[in-house]
């Protein structure tokens, strides 16, 4: 519905998504109650009563609820007793997700869900618009990010990667994450024969519990697709809830390669992308944060390499393994260490049983460290590290020789800077500098 002053309403059948989201619930309750010999009729007046309360305030939220785009801000109106008026500058969207809940997808609507740079959580919702007014409204969010005008033509999609329903259900069933618990029940079961019913019962809940984790996996990934676009990656998933997020390529801090051991014989590897956020301490200081999404939930080793070469824009440098006396510092680990460096990226591979390989634009390198320990002085050994905004998101290149790891320190050093100045030139790139990252690389 339109206004002459070009303020927007959400969509009339808002109230009754709103609504219909708690009658699962009074479903259940009221089936419970039917084998449990309550006041049918008592229960059933009082659930639809609480059905109808939630209408009338869908309604109401409905009428008192507008939005307005102009040429560089989105404007959402809010409230009735307490009036909020939010304006979303969009010089400074993060993301702009199409969120679709079954309901809303029976009656053809989606939700629409906008981020701000520097903070972690959801600046603004639009609940609920039809489907295709939705998709279009992102685009002209993002594209008028980009160019400051709306009225744009969006880009085309170029599909990078999809996953198959029955490799995520291979996947999910052999990340092990059930095994050890079901172990436990039936080895009570087998020392304990006269007690099976009382373990198998006490056991129930929580044998549903990983049941439902191991489903909640499967929905979410269903249907999983990437593509580029001009406006960064646009990736779509989800079987009950449909999620279509954008995620702007100047936000990601690191990509990593996860190939856990049960995976490692199909040649199955996982990508998943680490993108800075900020958020507020308890003393109201700012800190950043590193939010971890899926690039690839499963897939061959030849989908990954060839959706790494897509979204680095680049080949991937040469790997080089550390010198054999590393072998006495750690036997085991020593095995799967491998590092490189090229003008763009720092890479290294770590991990004994679950392999990592962490691949950190150097435009986003916060520090560049040089660590060594007791044992690796004595060895002649030291490591090097590429920093990047977040915890535990940057490569670690480890135990390397003196030599090699000082010249490795000055290389990335230069190369970060450089790789800075590069893409501060040429804003497509995935390094594009962001306000996350103020400056250059320390030592």
């Amino acid at each position: 519905m339109s206004q002459a002053d070009g303020w927007q309403r959400l969509h009339p059948l808002t109230p009754v998504v709103r609504a219909g989201r708690v009658v699962p619930a009074f479903i259940l309750l009221l089936i419970v109650g039917h084998s449990s010999g309550d006041d049918h009729a008592t229960s059933e007046f009082f659930y639809l009563g609480v059905i109808a309360l939630s209408l009338v305030l869908g309604v109401v939220s409905w009428l008192v609820t507008r939005w307005r785009l102009d040429a560089a801000t989105l404007v959402i109106e809010s409230g009735l007793l307490r009036r909020s008026s939010r304006r979303l500058p969009l010089a400074r969207l993060q993301a702009v997700d199409v969120v679709e809940p079954l309901l809303a997808r029976v009656f053809g609507l989606a939700e629409l869900r906008i981020r701000l740079a520097g903070s972690s959580r959801v600046d603004g919702r639009l609940a609920y618009l039809d489907e295709p007014t939705a998709v279009r409204l992102r685009e002209r969010l993002l594209v008028g990010q980009q160019h400051a005008e709306p009225e744009v033509e969006p880009p085309e999609n170029a599909l990078l990667a999809t996953v198959q329903l029955s490799r995520l259900v291979g996947a999910v069933f052999l990340s092990g994450t059930w095994a050890f618990p079901v172990a436990v029940v039936l080895g009570l079961t087998i020392f304990y024969p006269g007690h099976t019913e009382a373990i198998i019962g006490s056991s129930t809940a929580f044998l549903f519990y990983i049941a439902l984790g191991l489903w909640r996996r499967v929905s979410t990934d269903y249907g999983f697709s990437v593509a580029h676009t001009d406006d960064g990656l646009r990736i779509r998933s989800g079987l009950l809830q449909t999620v279509t997020e954008t995620i702007p390529r100047a936000r990601i801090q690191s990509i990593r390669r996860i190939e856990p051991l049960l995976w490692r014989p199909l040649g199955w590897c996982r990508l998943e992308i680490s993108v800075a956020s900020g958020q507020k301490s308890s003393g109201g200081r700012d800190q950043s944060r590193r939010l971890t999404k899926a690039l690839l939930p499963v897939g061959s080793r030849t989908e990954s390499d060839e959706l790494l070469r897509a979204v680095l824009g680049t080949d991937l440098p040469v790997l080089e393994r550390p010198p054999r006396r590393a072998f006495v510092r750690s036997p085991l680990r020593c095995l799967f260490l491998e590092c490189g460096v090229n003008d763009d990226y720092a890479l290294a591979v770590t991990g004994r049983i679950c392999r990592r390989t962490c691949y950190v634009p150097l435009s986003k390198a916060q520090s560049v460290r040089r660590v060594q320990g007791p044992i690796e002085r004595l060895l002649g050994l030291s490591s090097v590290m590429v920093d990047v905004a977040g915890r535990h998101g940057g490569a670690s290149m480890l135990f390397r020789g003196i030599d090699d790891a000082g010249e490795l320190f000055g290389t990335l050093v230069r190369r970060s800077r450089a790789a800075r100045l590069r893409v501060g030139e040429a804003p497509g790139a995935l390094g594009r500098s962001g306000d996350e990252t103020p400056g250059g690389p320390t030592a």
